[in-house]
């Protein structure tokens, strides 16, 4: 009885050591998270160019970053994703000066995008728990824009406008990246992603979300954002990203 009692352990530690073995080319299934971290090249512009013709800033984002949650669908050399991305730049909170040095206003300035993504992974090389891939990426970024400001007296005087406005646009736009990473079992079930790779994201043109006034005059809801010269506000968040994910294999 005993002998059969001890079989029965070693083969039930043996199915479960068995279940925890993990094989990119058996697991077919995968939630993942990840993060993207990059140098900003969206510069000045949302709110150099609309803040005033007299009103001079002196800092610009340095960075852009993001958050993205999906599903992953595997076998050994081919993975294909699909997920949603949170992307901002850095949120820019600075002052206003004339070119004299005469403080006009305080300002926050913020862009947000939600991006629906597909994406694919091929295998360079692989193995059970290793590989490593190229990836490309599609996706559909819902774009929103939002300054705020609170005028000083003299920020007032110039622009005859209230002490406090806000300016708020919104794009839609689509976008795409390529990369190139690795893949590698962590724990059980589980595995992390390295990957470096370029976003292509610009955006040529930006829509008023309301009605109201500015530095540029009246506007209506659905007019495209103008910049002090009379052109379309334009914003680039393209450049290139290095990130980090984990999947979690579903067996």
């Amino acid at each position: 009885m005993r002998v059969v009692l001890m079989m029965l352990i070693i083969v039930g530690t043996w199915d479960i050591a068995e279940a925890r073995i993990f094989r990119f080319g058996s697991e077919s299934l995968a939630g993942y998270f990840a993060g993207t971290g990059s140098l900003s090249s969206v510069g000045d512009d949302a709110y150099a160019k609309t803040s005033g013709a007299d009103t001079v800033f002196d800092k610009e984002p340095g960075y852009n970053y993001s958050g993205e949650v999906g599903l992953l669908f595997n076998s050994q050399n081919f993975a294909v994703l699909f997920g949603i991305e949170f992307l901002s730049p850095q949120k820019m909170q600075l002052g206003g000066l004339s070119s004299g040095g005469t403080k006009y206003m305080d300002m926050t300035s913020n862009i947000r995008a939600t991006i629906l993504k597909m994406g694919s992974r091929i295998a360079i090389t692989s193995s059970d728990t290793y590989r490593s891939y190229i990836s490309g990426h599609v996706g559909y970024a819902m774009m929103s824009l939002e300054n705020t400001y609170e005028l000083t007296a003299a920020g007032q005087t110039q622009y005859s406008l209230p002490a406090n406005l806000s300016l708020e646009g919104e794009a839609n736009v689509i976008m795409g990246g390529i990369g190139m990473g690795i893949e590698f079992n962590i724990a059980d079930t589980s595995t992390m992603s390295l990957e470096g790779g370029y976003r292509y994201l610009p955006v040529s043109s930006w829509e008023h979300k309301n009605s109201g006034t500015g530095f540029n005059g009246a506007y209506t809801k659905g007019d495209n954002i103008k910049t002090q010269s009379g052109e379309d506000l334009e914003t680039e968040l393209s450049g290139m990203y290095i990130g980090i994910g984990f999947q979690i294999y579903i067996n």
